[in-house]
C-alpha cells in the first residue's frame, strides 16, 4: 500500500482478469480519502507505488465496496461521501488498462 500516508485501513478486494484490486481508506491528507491498488498473481504492483487515488476530496470518504467488471476491464468503487453537508453516495469507474478514475455522483444534496 502507500508508503507516505497513515492510518490505512483495508476495505476490500476483487479478482480481476489479472491480479486482484485491492480499495482501502488511509488518512494521509488530513481527512480519510479512498485508494486502490492492482496486484499481479506473483504479488507484483500494477498501479502506482504510492497506490491509485480514488478520491482525495478534502472532504471525507468512507466505506468503499467494490466490484469488477471484466468485460470492459475495469474496477467499480462506491462510497460514502460528505464533500456536501449530509453523506452522499459516490462511484469511480477505474479502467485496468490506464488506472484512469472517472468519478460518478451517484446521490447528491440538493439545496433548496
Amino acid at each position: 500500500m502507500a508508503s507516505n500516508g497513515e492510518n490505512q485501513q483495508f476495505k476490500g478486494a476483487v479478482k480481476t482478469g489479472d491480479g486482484i484490486f485491492v480499495v482501502w481508506e488511509e488518512n494521509k491528507n488530513g481527512n480519510i480519502d479512498i485508494f486502490g491498488q492492482h496486484i499481479d498473481f506473483e504479488g507484483n504492483l500494477l498501479g502506482t507505488i504510492t497506490g491509485i487515488v480514488i478520491c482525495d476530496n478534502t472532504a471525507e470518504q468512507k466505506n468503499p465496496s467494490i466490484d469488477y467488471n471484466s468485460s470492459l476491464n475495469e474496477v467499480m468503487v462506491c462510497w460514502d461521501d460528505r464533500r456536501n453537508i449530509d453523506r452522499d453516495i459516490y462511484c469511480a469507474s477505474i479502467s485496468l488498462d490506464s488506472y484512469i478514475v472517472n468519478e460518478i455522483s451517484v446521490t447528491k444534496e440538493v439545496m433548496l
